[in-house]
């Protein structure tokens, strides 16, 4: 079995830590709403910036400055769109979980220069998580809905 590109992950494993990621996102999805809407929202918001963080810590225990650059830059953008989904409209928290796929993707899975501090099982089950949470937060989530109204 051949790995993907940019990887060491054969395609199989690839797909299984990806289903892994989902089942994970459905029982953090469940947690989250278990204290009603606000409680999920604020939960949600928050998990955005945890996903974000860990590549930072994976970048800080390989000693990948370059990839700690990257991953700050990153959960700057990530803590930003969170604080909008949080406080003024939880579609913001939709599109950061999206694009926190796309990111684990381009920048952890996507090219073989891509950053080698996280591994690609870790890429693999956050994208699985991500885009469950990501679909569920769009399907739930009002686009005009704010925290004050």
């Amino acid at each position: 079995m051949t790995a993907l590109p940019g990887t060491n992950l054969p395609p199989a494993l690839w797909v299984a830590w990806a289903v892994a990621g989902v089942a994970l996102g459905a029982a953090f999805l469940r947690l989250a709403r278990r204290g009603g809407p606000v409680r999920a929202r604020w939960t949600v918001g928050v998990g955005l910036v945890v996903a974000a963080a860990i590549y930072l810590v994976f970048a800080a225990l390989a000693r990948d400055w370059t990839a700690a650059l990257i991953a700050v830059a990153g959960l700057g953008v990530f803590a930003g769109v969170a604080h909008a989904g949080v406080w003024w409209a939880p579609i913001w928290l939709a599109v950061g979980w999206a694009a926190h796929a796309v990111w684990d993707v381009a920048l952890h899975l996507g090219t073989p220069a891509a950053p080698a501090s996280a591994p690609a099982w870790y890429a693999a089950l956050c994208v699985g998580f991500d885009i469950v949470v990501a679909a569920a937060v769009a399907t739930t989530a009002a686009p005009t809905e704010s925290r004050s109204g």
